[in-house]
């Protein structure tokens, strides 16, 4: 046991400093490429007001102009590849982090949720009274777990909060208030905290259940920075590794 318990925490320490090293290098590449980023509004312009400034002139000085905004245009490209490419290196390395918590015991303030999943405790605790009843229960958690994913079923509406039209779940949905009677609030509740999720988190599609790296202390999407800071802090030996 002792031995599993050293290998596994020589194998984080070692995937903890590895990613640290790729996640400062993402972190510097992408920092670049936000700022040159800024700039692209500017070269659009700025191609736009040759391209103009080139009408009427000579068709010589047409040639040898133009090879300025047709240099901005390639100068473009190049900068939204590099943002692409920062940008798919980050999520390797958040999918990497996901796959290290999933195949370790929970640890506290970091781990993984799967945002939209439907928490079944409320059907456990519905189903026990009047009987002890977890066939039926399952029944029913698998039954609204289908519900949600239906792309159908649109129970939501869109009000005014501060000014901003935002989308919430729609209390008066017939489903949803039938849900209610039959199998009380705390189910309810259950349901529309799953669609919230799902819409905040929504794919093109349709709903589905998404694993996202999470801090548990602060009950929020957790940050590849602060991520990497606790997995370097927790797996710092106190001398090199034997």
């Amino acid at each position: 046991m002792e031995n599993d318990n050293m290998e596994e925490w020589e194998s984080a320490y070692y995937l903890s400093k590895k990613l640290s090293r790729l996640y400062e290098a993402n972190c510097e590449e992408k920092k670049k490429v936000q700022d040159i980023s800024k700039e692209n509004a500017k070269l659009k312009q700025r191609i736009k007001d040759l391209e103009n400034e080139l009408k009427g002139k000579q068709k010589r000085n047409k040639v040898v102009v133009k090879e300025g905004p047709e240099a901005d245009k390639k100068l473009i490209g190049v900068r939204i590849a590099n943002e692409n490419k920062s940008e798919h290196e980050l999520n390797v390395i958040r999918t990497l982090f996901i796959k290290y918590f999933e195949s370790v015991l929970p640890s506290g303030h970091f781990g993984v949720k799967r945002i939209g999943e439907l928490d079944y405790k409320p059907f456990d605790e519905a189903m026990k009274f009047p009987k002890d009843n977890q066939n039926e229960a399952l029944k029913k958690w698998k039954l609204w777990r289908k519900c949600l994913r239906d792309p159908l079923w649109k129970p939501f509406k869109v009000v005014n909060i501060q000014g901003k039209p935002t989308k919430i779940v729609d209390e008066n949905d017939n489903k949803l208030k039938r849900l209610k009677v039959e199998l009380g609030e705390n189910i309810n509740k259950a349901v529309k905290t799953a669609l919230t999720e799902m819409s905040e988190y929504k794919y093109p599609g349709g709903r589905f259940i998404i694993t996202e790296l999470w801090n548990f202390e602060k009950n929020c999407k957790a940050s590849l920075t602060e991520v990497v800071e606790f997995m370097i802090n927790r797996y710092t030996p106190l001398g090199p590794p034997r």
